[in-house]
């Protein structure tokens, strides 16, 4: 190649190049670098490198463009260049006997991305390691506790609260406020009207949340603000209520030092603390109203093993029903649970699993892997095989210690109707080593989905999982179970699966509520194991009233 073809080629190739002497003088500039550098080439050319780039002193750029040079080698990088380049510059420095030619290509772009990345999974740890934190609570001491030291630090808060209805009185609001706030504001706003005029009873009252970007937000709100900025040091709030159940249960108030911009990620991440929250304060005030009652440890363990099971939501389009029984040793706390609640999107979420041990660890078990369950579902918004990959890796970079099978199902209603009600639907779900879901169709038929299943949760594996998927039409229902429901000691589990389908078939008629009882009724009354039942039917007309 002759030298004209040679300069050609360099002139011409979509990868920006600098030629330099050994005076560190720029020789030549070609087109893609022109445009990189933002400076005509007649501007560069004859000037020393670090004179026409000085935010190239004292950097990585320097160091690898004499390292180099000095050793004779080529050398590879990535840097940044600062403003007003402000660019991501993947660089080949090659020494040449005229000195040294550098080839770059601007990958901002690339950087970007694996930025946009990084914070995504960043996030999706913090979801992580808070839930495995919220798993581990007893009290509602505990609950703010968790809430103001692990969670609200995950956002950089400097403070928060959770504010929950007085059992005695349903207008008072009682706030546990963090200690970092000060006995000044615990006291002030220890116990709060229904009708305050403050963004935590605003929240509780209306169900929606109430988002305050900077001081001057604050003090615009209400004329109460003035005293809480002032006794919290925070200038901005957000206030997110608590659902359970489709009911208020309580309000967390996140607190910052600084105005807060409320971007798409910061709002996921909030709305993803309030979802776990919200199932743990329902626990904790029905564990607490149990304690109060219970008077042997037996009736305790018990009470524990119920709070962990959610409330239903009622979706559109949807009827959901479940029941919980312990083994017939009431004794022995298990590791049988069941949850349902929708994402973001609009689709909802079945799980049925059993975490392996029937004591109290196993219970605790339950706890922290339905928690981290639900905030990965909540973070990582994909179908379940996605989800349960995720948390897989949670599992394991959390050190929770379980094993458990699971079925994690979702229902995507039709898009065609608004409501849901009497369109097609579709079930798709991942099965982690548990017994297969069942499908009663509208003409009374059952049928087992008795599609490979793939390995236990917990195995510390990169596991590989499969999503699978049938159509519902209007009036099918789904039953998720645990094994307690089929195994007898000495059996085939296949027998106890066909003795589920015909059951359940004689009994397609029911509705869900009634068609729940009757199959515990039949198939679990005296059974050796917990039981987990949850029965969802694709409704054909708008839901019934409650």
């Amino acid at each position: 190649m002759t030298g004209r073809e040679l300069l050609d080629v360099l002139e011409n190739m979509p990868v920006g190049y600098l030629g330099l002497d050994r005076d560190w003088r720029i020789t030549h500039v070609n087109v893609e670098g022109e445009r990189v550098a933002g400076t005509p080439r007649e501007e560069l050319v004859g000037r020393s490198l670090w004179e026409a780039f000085p935010a190239t002193v004292g950097t990585g750029f320097e160091d690898n463009y004499r390292h180099a040079v000095r050793e004779g080698v080529d050398v590879v990088f990535d840097a940044h260049y600062p403003s007003p380049l402000d660019v991501w510059l993947e660089v080949r420095a090659v020494p040449d006997e005229d000195g040294l030619a550098l080839y770059f290509v601007d990958v901002t772009e690339r950087r970007r991305a694996q930025d946009a990345r990084d914070v995504a999974a960043g996030r999706l740890q913090r979801v992580a390691r808070f839930a495995l934190a919220l798993s581990g609570v007893e009290t509602i001491a505990d609950l703010v506790r968790t809430v103001a030291e692990d969670g609200l630090d995950e956002l950089g808060c400097n403070g928060g609260a959770v504010a929950l209805f007085d059992p005695a009185d349903d207008q008072v609001l009682l706030s546990h406020v963090a200690s970092s706030y000060g006995g000044a504001a615990q006291a002030s706003y220890g116990r709060l009207p229904l009708s305050a005029d403050l963004p935590v009873a605003h929240a509780a009252r209306t169900g929606r949340p109430v988002l305050l970007l900077d001081r001057e937000a604050c003090l615009a709100f209400s004329p109460g603000m003035a005293q809480v900025l002032r006794l919290t040091g925070s200038e901005a709030f957000a206030s997110l209520p608590l659902r359970s159940g489709g009911r208020v249960v309580g309000v967390v108030t996140a607190g910052w030092a600084t105005a807060q911009p409320y971007d798409d990620d910061q709002l996921v991440l909030l709305e993803t603390f309030a979802a776990q929250c919200a199932p743990v304060l329902a626990r904790l005030q029905s564990l607490e109203s149990e304690r109060a009652a219970a008077g042997r440890v037996a009736g305790m363990s018990l009470a524990l093993q119920r709070s962990l099971l959610t409330d239903l939501p009622r979706p559109a389009g949807l009827e959901l029903a479940a029941r919980y029984v312990p083994a017939a040793d009431e004794a022995q706390v298990g590791g049988d649970w069941y949850d349902a609640f929708t994402v973001p999107g609009g689709s909802t979420l079945l799980v049925v699993g059993d975490v392996s041990g029937h004591d109290r660890t196993a219970a605790v078990q339950m706890a922290q892997l339905r928690n981290v369950l639900r905030g990965t579902a909540h973070a990582v918004v994909e179908p379940p095989a996605a989800i349960l990959r995720a948390l897989d890796r949670a599992l394991e970079d959390l050190a929770v210690g379980a094993l458990a099978t699971t079925v994690l199902a979702r229902i995507d209603r039709s898009p065609d109707d608004g409501d849901g009600a009497g369109s097609p639907s579709t079930l798709r779900w991942s099965n982690a080593g548990h017994p297969p879901p069942l499908v009663l169709h509208p003409d009374g038929r059952a049928e087992l989905l008795a599609r490979p299943s793939d390995l236990l949760l917990g195995l510390g594996l990169d596991t590989e999982r499969q999503d699978h998927a049938c159509a519902l039409p209007p009036g099918a229902t789904v039953l998720l179970y645990t094994d307690g429901l089929v195994e007898r000691r000495g059996e085939d589990l296949d027998l106890g699966l066909q003795r589920l389908a015909g059951t359940a078939a004689s009994l397609a008629h029911l509705g869900v509520q009634e068609l729940c009882d009757e199959l515990l009724h039949r198939l679990a009354e005296d059974s050796e194991d917990d039981v987990a039942l949850l029965a969802v039917r694709v409704l054909d007309g708008p839901r019934p009233a409650p």
